[in-house]
Formats: C-alpha cells, sequence, structure tokens
C-alpha cells in the first residue's frame, strides 16, 4: 500500500509529493491514474527496503552457563555472571556495533562499584556487525558485583551505527535482580536426645544438629562431606548413621534459615565412661558464587552426654528383722529386710523383690521398688508369715530383677543370698 493514495492537481502536467510505501518489496512500480478519465502512468522500478533501526528485544541477568536465567547474585563477588542482550536488526542495511553502556542502580541509588567487560562482537556471528534483519545476543561480563545489598535495576544503553549511511541507532533496556548479603553458615546448637548413655550401648538415640544461614545467599550443604559430621571427646567404636537430609527436607538452607540434621548414634562408644561432649560440623556452597563455607563447635555450642557404665543388680543383704532374731514364732507375722545394690553406672527401674525358702513359710508376690541409681543401694521390708510347723533351720533367699535405664535391657541379680 502507499499513502497518499490520491495526489493534489497537476501543476503544468507534473506533481511533487512525498508518498510512504509501507512494506519491502524488490521492482516496485507506482501506477497512477487520471481521476475520470483513462489516462495512465507507471514509474520506473526500484526496490523498497526496511527503514533503519534496532530494537532490544531481551536483557536478562545469566548464570555461568549463559544460559540459566540468574536472579540472585552476592555483594562483593567476584565470580563472573552475565547480561545477555538480544538485539533485532529492523533494517536492511547491516548496523555496526558502537558501544554499551550500563548503569546499577541499588535501593535507588546509582552504584560505581561494579566492574564489567564489554564485548565487541555479536555472540552468534562473532562479528561487530549485525546483518539486515538478523537477531543476535550481546554478553556483557559482571567481573565484580558492588558493596550494597538490596533490589538492583541495571540499566543498559546500546549504540549502533548504519554501515551505509553512517546514521546512529539506539535502544535502551533494564532489567532487574536481587544482591544478597554473603551467606553463612553457623551452629547454634547441638542437642542429644538423651542425657545420659550406657558405653557401648546399641540401642539408638539421636543427635540434632541445628544450623542457620545468617546471610542472604543460599547455601547447598555437602551431605557427604567428612567435614559434616559428629566427633565425640570420649569412647571407641562410635557408629553413627547419617542424615539423609535437613528436617525440613532437602539439603539448600535459603537465606536466613534455620534447619536441623538429625544423626542416628547406632553403637555408643566404648572403653570409658564420663562427661562426653559431641561436636558437631557443616560444610556447604554458596549457591550464588560456588564460594566453600564451614562451621564447627569447637568456639561453642557443643552438647554433652553422660556415658555410664552398664547397670548391675545386686542382692547385698537380707537381714530377719523379727524382734528376737533368728528365732519366730510358729505362724509369726515378721518383716525381712532385702538390700540391693546397683554397681553400675546406669539406673535401674521397675526393680521386683523375690523371696523363697527352703520351708514352708509363706510370702507376699513380687515386691517392686521404683528405681536404683546407679552405685546406690536400696532396701526394702517384706513381710511374710511363718510356717505352722517348727523348723529349726529355714533359710530364706532374695532375688531381684529390674531394667536398665538407658537401654531397658532386662537386669537379674547376680548373686540370690
Amino acid at each position: 500500500t502507499v499513502q497518499p493514495d490520491q495526489s493534489a492537481n497537476f501543476i503544468n502536467g507534473v506533481w511533487r509529493g512525498e508518498v510512504t510505501i509501507f512494506q519491502e518489496y524488490t521492482n516496485d512500480r507506482i501506477t497512477v491514474t487520471e481521476d475520470g478519465g483513462t489516462s495512465t502512468g507507471t514509474s520506473n522500478q526500484f526496490d523498497v527496503i526496511a527503514a533503519p533501526g534496532i530494537r532490544i528485544i531481551n536483557f536478562k541477568p545469566m548464570q555461568g552457563d549463559t544460559l540459566t536465567p540468574l536472579q540472585t547474585v552476592t555483594t562483593d563477588q567476584t565470580v563472573d555472571w552475565f547480561l545477555k542482550m538480544s538485539v533485532e536488526n529492523l533494517g536492511s542495511a547491516p548496523v555496526r556495533l558502537d558501544s554499551i553502556r550500563l548503569q546499577f542502580i541499588v535501593n535507588g541509588i546509582l552504584r560505581d562499584d561494579y566492574t564489567v567487560s564489554f564485548p565487541d562482537t555479536f555472540l552468534t556471528s562473532r562479528n561487530d556487525t549485525l546483518a539486515g534483519g538478523a537477531i543476535d545476543s550481546l554478553l556483557i561480563t559482571v567481573n565484580t558485583t558492588g558493596h550494597d545489598a538490596g533490589s538492583a535495576t541495571v540499566q543498559s544503553f546500546l549504540y549502533l551505527s548504519n554501515t551505509q549511511t553512517g546514521s546512529s541507532l539506539s535502544d535502551h533496556a533494564l532489567t532487574t535482580l536481587t544482591v544478597q548479603t554473603p551467606a553463612q553458615l553457623v551452629i547454634t546448637g547441638v542437642y542429644p536426645s538423651l542425657n545420659e548413655v550406657t558405653r557401648g550401648q546399641d540401642v539408638n538415640w539421636t543427635v540434632s544438629v541445628v544450623v542457620n544461614n545468617v546471610g542472604e545467599s543460599d547455601v547447598l550443604v555437602d551431605s557427604t562431606a567428612a567435614d559434616t559430621t559428629l566427633s565425640f571427646t570420649i569412647g571407641t567404636g562410635w557408629q553413627i548413621g547419617r542424615p539423609l537430609e535437613f528436617a525440613g527436607g532437602g539439603w539448600f538452607l535459603s537465606g536466613g534459615e534455620t534447619d536441623t540434621l538429625i544423626y542416628t548414634v547406632e553403637t555408643t562408644g566404648d572403653g570409658e565412661a564420663g562427661v562426653c561432649t559431641i561436636n558437631a560440623s557443616v560444610t556447604g556452597t554458596e549457591v550464588n558464587t560456588g564460594r566453600s563455607l564451614a562451621d564447627n563447635t569447637s568456639d561453642g555450642g557443643w552438647g554433652e552426654v553422660l556415658i555410664e557404665n552398664p547397670a548391675s543388680l545386686s542382692v547385698f543383704q537380707v537381714e530377719n528383722l523379727a524382734l528376737n532374731s533368728p528365732y519366730v514364732d510358729t505362724n509369726q507375722n515378721f518383716p525381712i529386710k532385702v538390700t540391693l545394690v546397683n554397681t553400675g553406672g546406669d539406673g535401674i527401674h521397675n526393680v521386683e523383690v523375690n523371696l523363697s525358702s527352703n520351708g514352708s513359710s509363706t510370702f507376699p508376690p513380687l515386691t517392686l521398688l521404683n528405681s536404683i541409681a546407679g552405685g546406690d543401694t536400696e532396701s526394702v521390708e517384706i513381710f511374710i508369715t511363718a510356717s505352722y510347723g517348727i523348723n529349726p533351720s529355714e533359710v530364706f533367699t532374695a532375688t531381684a530383677e529390674g531394667y536398665a535405664d538407658n537401654t531397658n535391657i532386662h537386669l537379674l541379680s547376680s548373686n540370690p543370698i
């Protein structure tokens, strides 16, 4: 189509004026037809080419592979990241790259502490010229990120020149991303599920390690590293089951996030009893930069557990407390005192005492003691009824049983008395 589609009056058979043709065409002609008449005329052939112009069709931050979009970087980051600018030549004449200018604005303030390397060729063609109608990209390298964190806007200004006319062409675009403070791993506490355990114990217990990322940049914690583990100050033969992920899932810690690593102690160390310090260490990688991060509890935050010797239940003494002991009357109701001792370190609970004799005296059902702490003795008086017949040498025997506090192992007294 052509505009205008009707001319003004001819003067001396001639009309001069500007017309606009709206599409590209090769060997085009303009035909003129007289209004109300039959006279026509045709122009010479000519080519209609696209008007010169350029357009930035995409401008966004990219990761190191230059293919994956980037949303966050870290303050003072020295690992390169990229700004990818896709450019279209709207005209038919080639255009040549002149210059690129950038502005970094963080929290509304224009920054001058970014270091940038500008390209001198287009990415695909590998030269400085963009053909007519072509699309290609420019890859800008950000070598150093500025000092301030916050919401960042990057403004770009692109300048090219028409290779046929020398005229200057330009366009501008902007993109946004977030500049974050550096990640920092901090172990805030180590918490055993039990306060007391038994050396050599094979009943599972757990240790929870609470980890906080006090920075803004994300961290990928290394789940397999030898430095993401526990250590114990006493005992040998520790067997530890490593966590499969954080309690909250996965191995990532976002900026400001706190999560917990839960280790399972499958075998408690043997060989020494006492207070055991549990130290933890953790390693990871800052996602934005690949920077290695680590923390441990050498300066604080460790946990403690008391490692005890195994519980051991014994009958220490059996006494006849009758007023005329060791003599009693037939059918007399009198007390027998049984003293028990726990020679181990672990406590014993649900302790039951059983009395028997080689005679015909009668006894109550099993007598229950609540518990015996490690190293303690406990006594119980049990009232029995003497036999109906005379027995000059009846002997009473006491046995006991219970359960170890730490392991719930069933224990029997080692020496009936």
